[in-house]
């Protein structure tokens, strides 16, 4: 019989980056009653355009645009609460993320905007 190997965990810092930001969504709504968490029209309509973007920038490979989301479900709960972040890369190297809630953007008739 052979012994099963533990998984590799990735350690590049885009995986340190992700791994923190859950760490810091789990604090964030450790203690969140979700029946009182009321999700913000702007984000559940976003909700369905989760994923990744390639952004054609003319002289630049890689640019992205990134709906990030985060389902979290509390102990027992049967409510999630959903966080949603905004990832760009203009340059296809670094990258700038932002909160997205009902008072930080909206999302209108197909029309994304964002107060930073």
């Amino acid at each position: 019989m052979k012994t099963q190997e533990k998984p590799s965990i990735p350690t590049s810092p885009a995986y340190a980056a992700i791994t923190e930001d859950h760490k810091q969504l789990e604090l964030k709504y450790k203690d969140l009653d979700p029946k009182l968490c009321i999700p913000e029209t702007p984000t559940m309509a976003l909700l369905p355009f989760t994923g990744y973007y390639g952004l054609t920038i003319d002289g630049v490979k890689g640019a992205f645009f990134t709906v990030d989301t985060n389902m979290h479900m509390a102990e027992g709960a049967t409510t999630p609460v959903y966080h949603i972040k905004l990832i760009v890369s203009l340059d296809g190297g670094n990258s700038q993320s932002f909160a997205f809630t009902g008072t930080t953007g909206t999302f209108n008739e197909n029309k994304l905007s964002l107060v930073t």
